[in-house]
């Protein structure tokens, strides 16, 4: 799998100077929630989740996605916690839609015996007959990617995956797609998750 270099975002929205609650586990809540928890950021079965960051783009006529609207829900898993990123997230026959969510994952303790794993899934879409709908993650030990394409015919989105040794923080950075070329796209969410601890699951 090819690595990248992390994709510069030039517009990241400030951070919140007053403290914010961590939401409890399973619960939804807005990216911009995220976001003002800072450098901090929560904590959830013994991993980290910091530094959030957005940032959006739209062309053709399309509405930039705002964080307010982005719901992120934390799930606990053995050894394994899960990021649900859901929105609306659509476009239109020749536009394009594009978000860029940034974060950082520390887990307070790791097996260096045994490889961790990196998984990224789509949820629901819609695309018409010419279009993509895409989700990158890039990471400082690799990347992923899932895509559900339609040209001559269609390819059914699948989850990506990658193993590393866990080495500490990780960085993150997560990118949604919508380019229909014709007809509508749409997602519904995607999900990052995050297993340190591959004996625990």
């Amino acid at each position: 799998m090819k690595r990248f270099g992390f994709l510069l975002v030039v517009v990241v929205l400030s951070l919140s100077s007053h403290a914010a609650a961590a939401p409890p586990t399973g619960v939804e809540e807005s990216l911009a929630k995220y976001i003002a928890l800072g450098t901090e950021g929560c904590v959830y079965g013994g991993v980290t989740f910091a530094n959030f960051g957005y940032a959006a783009k739209a062309n053709g006529g399309a509405q930039p996605v705002t964080p307010d609207q982005i719901n992120i829900r934390i799930l606990l898993l053995p050894g394994s916690p899960q990021l649900v990123f859901s929105s609306n997230w659509k476009a239109a026959a020749g536009e394009t839609q594009d978000s860029y969510i940034k974060y950082t994952v520390q887990p307070h303790a790791t097996n260096l015996e045994a490889e961790g794993l990196l998984l990224l899934q789509m949820g629901t879409f819609q695309l018409g007959l010419i279009g993509s709908v895409t989700v990158d993650e890039t990471t400082d030990l690799g990347d992923l990617q899932v895509t559900a394409q339609c040209a001559d015919a269609c390819t059914a989105p699948k989850s990506d995956s990658l193993e590393y040794w866990p080495l500490g923080q990780l960085q993150v950075l997560d990118h949604v797609n919508l380019a229909p070329k014709n007809g509508e796209a749409s997602l519904s969410s995607f999900t990052a998750t995050f297993n340190f601890c591959p004996p625990c699951a």
